[in-house]
This record gives structure tokens, C-alpha cells and sequence, in this order.
């Protein structure tokens, strides 16, 4: 008769068994992303304070506006717009940077922005630009 060993259920697995069934999303920040199904991305209409910086904007675009938070990380390349800061325009991130406090910088990602409320923030003023021209 052959004798069958089994492992107790409650065991620990090795680190080889972690190795082969390892997670694919290990290191990725999922609020940062905006992925994280329990944590939706902060958003100006969260921030009192933004209320208040962007009068010309409604409740619906301030929910619609992602801000970056202190340790998120600047995408090489990406390009960005600080609401503190809109005289200086578009920014564009040289290199990875870990965004600081926000009484410095309210960074707003281009591409987590749609393109008409990108255009507001920069304060264009073409009503085509805008979705605002007529039709005729």
C-alpha cells in the first residue's frame, strides 16, 4: 500500500509557491490611478478651496477635474496644470516627480481632463473650443 502525505491546510505557503503565484498589480497605486475600486479619485468639487479658485466652472466640471495628491508621481512626458499657478499655462513633467503639498501646487493631469474643461482651465475663450458654437 502507498502511503499519501498530505500538508495541512493552515501552512504557510513557501516563498517559491509565492513566486509562482505572485499578483500582477504588486506596486501599482491604485488611488493614483484612479483604479481602486473603493477610493474614487480626489476631485476639485471635494476642495472647498477650489470652489472658490474656479468660480466659472459648475459642480459637474469640478467632479469631472482630477487633482493630484501629495506622493502621487509626475509622469515623465505628461502634462499637467497647476490651479495654483494658471498664469504659468501647461507644464510638462521633465522627469518623474513626487507632487508635493498642496498649498504649493493643485496639479490637474491632461490626461484625466476632457478636452473642453482642459480648455476652460487654460482660459481659452474660442466658443469652438468649448463645444459652445453655434450650428448654423
Amino acid at each position: 500500500m502507498t502511503r499519501h502525505h498530505t500538508q495541512p491546510k493552515d501552512r504557510e505557503p513557501d516563498s517559491f509557491d509565492q513566486d509562482l503565484h505572485h499578483t500582477t498589480d504588486q506596486g501599482i497605486n491604485h488611488a493614483q490611478l484612479g483604479t481602486n475600486p473603493d477610493q474614487a479619485a480626489p476631485n476639485a468639487f471635494d476642495q472647498k478651496e477650489l470652489h472658490r479658485l474656479l468660480p466659472n466652472l459648475s459642480s459637474d466640471e469640478l467632479r469631472r477635474l482630477v487633482i493630484l495628491q501629495p506622493g502621487d508621481v509626475l509622469e515623465q512626458g505628461a502634462v499637467y496644470f497647476d490651479l495654483r499657478h494658471p498664469r504659468s499655462g501647461e507644464i510638462k513633467a521633465e522627469k518623474p516627480e513626487v507632487v508635493g503639498p498642496p498649498d504649493l501646487n493643485l496639479l490637474v493631469p491632461k490626461q484625466q481632463t476632457d478636452y473642453v474643461l482642459w480648455n476652460k482651465l487654460r482660459g481659452v475663450d474660442n466658443p469652438e473650443r468649448l463645444d459652445q458654437a453655434d450650428d448654423a
